[in-house]
């Protein structure tokens, strides 16, 4: 991808609903779908930890809302971990048009502040493979982002 600069590797594109998200454990880990162009897929989270364990990497969204208006979000810091830690994901410094700022990322903000007041714990969506959310585990309630907007794409540069 060209964008801001170049360099970017695109490890998840939806556009138009033809390929089934709603997959299985293994499926997220090792990647599915076809990485062309005018084709939906998802790199595989193991692929993303391999590309971002050494650091220094930033992950850019870039989304089209149902009313065609185009938006970007960029984190700084971006991480995922290995699947011994559930592929965790980590991301810093938030940069992109405010109105496109994903609200998961506002809410689990929201909650990580409130639980660190009362437990000095965070409050974490844990999943496990192919047996959906932790018991005990805290659901957001916000959607993904891929359910919210016909047009998203995802891109790390490393």
């Amino acid at each position: 991808m060209n964008t801001d600069g170049g360099g970017w590797t695109v490890f998840q594109q939806r556009f138009n609903g033809e390929l089934d998200f709603n997959r299985k454990w293994k499926d997220y880990k090792e990647g599915f779908g076809v990485a062309l162009h005018n084709k939906e897929y998802w790199l595989g989270n193991e692929y993303l930890h391999i590309l971002t364990m050494k650091g220094n990497c930033t992950l850019r969204a870039d989304v089209v809302t149902r009313g065609g208006d185009p938006g970007y979000a960029v984190y700084q810091n971006f991480s995922v971990g290995p699947e011994s830690e559930a592929y965790k994901l980590r991301i810093g410094k938030y940069s992109g048009t405010e109105n496109h700022k994903p609200k998961a990322y506002k809410i689990r903000k929201e909650t990580e502040t409130k639980a660190n007041k009362q437990k000095h714990q965070p409050h974490e969506k844990k999943r496990t493979p192919d047996k959906g959310v932790r018991p005990g585990a805290q659901e957001e309630s916000a959607s993904p982002a891929c359910m919210q907007h016909p047009s998203l794409q995802f891109s790390v540069k490393y």
